[in-house]
């Protein structure tokens, strides 16, 4: 490699520049390599970018399904759902002799094609929680008697509290 040394003294303001000026054949190659290194990272960039932005539609499509789902089910399914709900009648209730257990039981009508049932839900100690444990199906009285603080007989079906449950359509 040689290495030439100018002196620039005639520049105005009295600028003084020393240069050093590369000459010979290494100057090509090593352009060469460098563009072919700024060619291998200019693709890893735009490979990179590319993999970002795929990921980025993948992830804005699943939280448009997700969003599209949320709406239909909040805005579509739920107003129905409460728009054909069967009506509950209140009929009847009861409390076991302890007071621990508090029934009450619905007359439901599920409309003209349906015949009437009757629901019944446990409250546990005064909760506002109500758990069905009572569903039956062609009838609609509730006739709720007590054999002891813990057994409830409902239309003749006994059931231990309080995780015993009747459901017609558990036979």
């Amino acid at each position: 490699m040689i290495y030439l040394k100018v002196d620039v003294s005639g520049l105005p303001f009295l600028l003084k520049v020393v240069a050093l000026v590369r000459i010979g054949n290494h100057n090509l190659d090593s352009s060469k390599k460098v563009d072919l290194e700024d060619d291998i990272v200019a693709e890893k960039k735009i490979k990179s970018i590319k993999k970002r932005t795929f990921l980025v539609i993948i992830i804005a499509m699943l939280s448009g399904i997700f969003l599209c789902g949320y709406i239909g089910k909040k805005y579509i399914i739920e107003p129905l759902d409460e728009l054909f709900k069967s009506s509950e009648e209140f009929i009847a209730e009861s409390s076991s002799s302890d007071g621990k257990y508090d029934i009450q039981a619905y007359l439901v009508n599920g409309g003209a094609t349906t015949d009437w049932a009757v629901v019944c839900y446990l409250n546990i100690g005064g909760s506002k929680k109500k758990e069905t444990i009572y569903n039956d199906y062609h009838i609609n009285k509730a006739e709720i008697s007590w054999a002891d603080k813990d057994t409830v007989i409902i239309n003749g079906h006994e059931i231990d509290l309080p995780d015993g449950k009747y459901d017609w359509t558990e036979k």
